[in-house]
């Protein structure tokens, strides 16, 4: 009988929490399994495919994949699963790639339109008095890290139409 494996493509632990795949739902159960970061478990065993199924139906609305769609998936993917054998650790480890990928281009647009709205709203407050606005993000040592720890700093400028954008690669004067 075939056994369910489910990877975890994330950087965080998953509690993975289904209700056991009994026909009979009044005699189901909510069942969970935590698997590590970049681990995978063995959900359900020694079922038929029927029961494996139901168990994977629950969580493909949430996101889970069959890992031989990794290689293709170009969002972000939670949670692969194969049946009757382990998922492919470079199947893992290429989703992780992805997510990474996926997860900085998201936080880049929510940077880009957090300093668009801070714009629309200074022009709200006192209109046609700002012609450009810069947003200087810089990620900073988290406590007990030295400052080489530093991940980066990024500028974001904001420039009204008809205003020629200033080179934030060049230095600013005192």
């Amino acid at each position: 009988m075939p056994k369910l494996y489910v990877a975890n493509c994330t950087k965080q632990r998953h509690d993975f929490v289904f209700r056991s795949p009994e026909e009979d739902q009044t005699k189901s159960r909510i069942l969970t399994m935590t698997i590590g970061v970049g681990e995978q478990a063995v959900i359900w065993r020694d079922a038929p495919l029927a029961e494996l199924d139901r168990i994977i139906q629950q969580k493909l609305v949430f996101g889970m994949r069959p890992a031989s769609e990794l290689y293709g998936a170009r969002e972000f993917v939670g949670l692969c699963y194969e049946i009757d054998r382990p998922v492919d650790i470079d199947r893992v480890v290429h989703a992780v790639k992805v997510n990474d990928q996926h997860l900085e281009a998201v936080s880049a647009k929510v940077r880009e339109e957090s300093a668009v709205a801070l714009n629309n709203e200074i022009d709200r407050i006192d209109p046609n008095n700002l012609r450009s606005l810069e947003v200087e993000i810089e990620e900073l040592p988290k406590r007990g890290e030295t400052s080489a720890a530093r991940k980066g700093k990024e500028t974001i400028q904001v420039v009204r139409p008809g205003v020629e954008p200033r080179n934030i690669e060049a230095p600013r004067r005192a």
